[in-house]
């Protein structure tokens, strides 16, 4: 993959963490934090958790942070320097002479999901490349076609990465940040532009035995494999599954889509539907084939731990580390998630401060096009 191709001299990042009940106190602690490091940004990154009133943090940061440009989200948990904080919010902040951002806070719901995300770029257009940070609704409709739209105004120049924004798996409501307040059913996305980015992606998962066609999808459900009920099809691919423990086998083995190079879009099952069809996470398109995937726990860390190196390798003098990473991973990998965001920091250094987030899908490309992703982690490195 490529990287932005300008930089800049003299960029100052700061970060910070609140833990506070109140959600006016945890933000503005983050700020404060964050505002040390950087002095007066250019840009500034808000990540909560569900546990505040989101309106009430989003005062609080915008308060201190003044003219700054800004995006964000509510997501399933936050990353940090200690781990995963399943409470919290994090903000980082980015100030620098060269540095320019963009932001846009646009709904992506509708009927023409790919037609939102061209809308959503409008303010974001113009000369030069850089890279596109996005943040949409994770639990919107088809926003795959969010992600085409968006590449489709804004093409191959820029680099794309970023994650779907969620709750702490309740699966109700999420929200979105821009400088100009908060949203729902919505994307944010910043447009950056000034310093050196490097964004990589990897899962770590692979194909278990013969493809499969999908034979009937419609968005999110996919009725058919092979011609046959795609539940029936599915759990007689792992000797017969009991449907009440659906979630630990989807959890476990994912569809993969593979392209033309060898890579594999991951799609993650999450119940049967009564009609003995399966409802996926994110969209499936019908008349595609695809494998059943499966991974160790040392697989998925190794990936994670090459996908940090190599993004490394990638930036001669890196200031900031974004990780957005999925809330599956974490889910199955339980008490070694911990290890996977270790493998990572020792590849990026202890001189990189780290921020991200657990992500409901994950926005990157394996080489120019960006797609939205499951069960991976995207990594992008911010340099002078």
């Amino acid at each position: 993959m490529r990287r932005s191709p300008k930089a800049t001299a003299d960029l100052r990042v700061g970060i910070g963490f609140g833990t506070a009940d109140d959600p006016r106190q945890a933000a503005s602690e983050a700020a404060r934090q964050a505002l040390e490091g950087s002095g007066e940004p250019s840009l500034t990154l808000l990540f909560t958790t569900e546990h505040f009133d989101q309106q009430e943090a989003f005062l609080a940061v915008a308060q201190l942070v003044g003219s700054s440009a800004l995006a964000g989200a509510c997501t399933a948990g936050l990353i940090g320097p200690e781990g995963v904080m399943p409470r919290g919010i994090a903000v980082c902040t980015l100030a620098g002479s060269s540095l320019d951002a963009r932001t846009a806070l646009a709904p992506i719901g509708g009927a023409d999901a790919r037609q939102a995300g061209r809308a959503a770029a409008g303010p974001l257009k113009g000369s030069g490349g850089g890279t596109l940070l996005v943040f949409p609704d994770g639990f919107a409709a088809d926003i795959s076609e969010v992600v085409r739209g968006l590449y489709d105004a804004l093409g191959p120049e820029v680099l794309y990465v970023g994650g779907g924004t969620g709750d702490n798996l309740r699966f109700f409501r999420t929200y979105q940040f821009g400088e100009r307040g908060v949203a729902t059913g919505s994307v944010s996305a910043c447009l950056l532009r000034g310093p050196t980015v490097a964004c990589r992606l990897g899962h770590g998962w692979m194909p278990r035995g013969a493809p499969l066609v999908v034979t009937r999808a419609e968005g999110k459900v996919v009725h058919e494999l092979d011609g046959w009920p795609a539940l029936e099809v599915y759990s007689g691919r792992l000797g017969g599954i009991d449907p009440d423990r659906f979630a630990d086998y989807g959890a476990r083995h994912p569809l993969g889509i593979p392209d033309a190079e060898g890579n594999f879009l991951i799609r993650d099952p999450l119940r049967p539907t009564p009609e003995g069809g399966i409802e996926f996470v994110t969209e499936v398109p019908p008349n595609t084939l695809a494998f059943m995937m499966s991974a160790s726990a040392d697989d998925l860390i190794g990936t994670a731990r090459r996908v940090a190196r190599e993004a490394r390798s990638a930036v001669e003098r890196p200031r900031l580390a974004l990780i957005f990473d999925c809330v599956s991973r974490y889910l199955v990998l339980q008490d070694r998630f911990d290890e996977e965001l270790a493998a990572m920091r020792e590849e990026l250094g202890p001189e990189v401060p780290c921020v991200g987030f657990l992500t409901f899908g994950e926005v990157g490309a394996f080489s120019d096009v960006p797609f939205f992703h499951n069960k991976t982690v995207a990594v992008a490195l911010v340099g002078e």
